[in-house]
């Protein structure tokens, strides 16, 4: 459901579903991010897609909870996918993506709560 999601939905449905499996999952920080076995890579994949295709800065927040950054991922494609999220994330002049760049520098697993994103509709 989250990679249709991810893969079909708007920039809010894709943000809101990916906070969903945040609060659906428990976890609350990287070391205790779920595996989801083998759906991992696919899932992984789909997230680093997503953060370096969109310009919407509420679903590149949504989605770097997601990414590991801190940690180097287990297949070449999926590191040079990290490497370029990484590279997009530290360019953005962004308090929160900051905040998850400079945790990922210091391998520290205590991650800022997302700030408030705003309803399409809203502006």
């Amino acid at each position: 459901m989250v990679l249709c999601d991810l893969e079909c939905g708007t920039d809010f449905e894709k943000a809101g579903a990916m906070i969903a499996m945040y609060w659906a999952t428990g976890w609350s920080s990287e070391a205790e991010q779920p595996s989801f076995g083998p759906l991992r890579e696919p899932v992984k994949r789909v997230v680093l897609h997503t953060f370096i295709r969109t310009a919407n800065i509420d679903l590149r927040r949504a989605l770097s909870r997601w990414m590991s950054l801190s940690e180097p991922e287990t297949t070449q494609d999926l590191r040079e996918l990290q490497g370029e999220a990484l590279s997009i994330a530290e360019r953005l002049d962004d308090d929160y993506l900051c905040h998850i760049v400079d945790q990922a520098s210091l391998k520290t697993t205590l991650l800022k709560a997302l700030p408030h994103r705003r309803r399409p509709d809203a502006d």
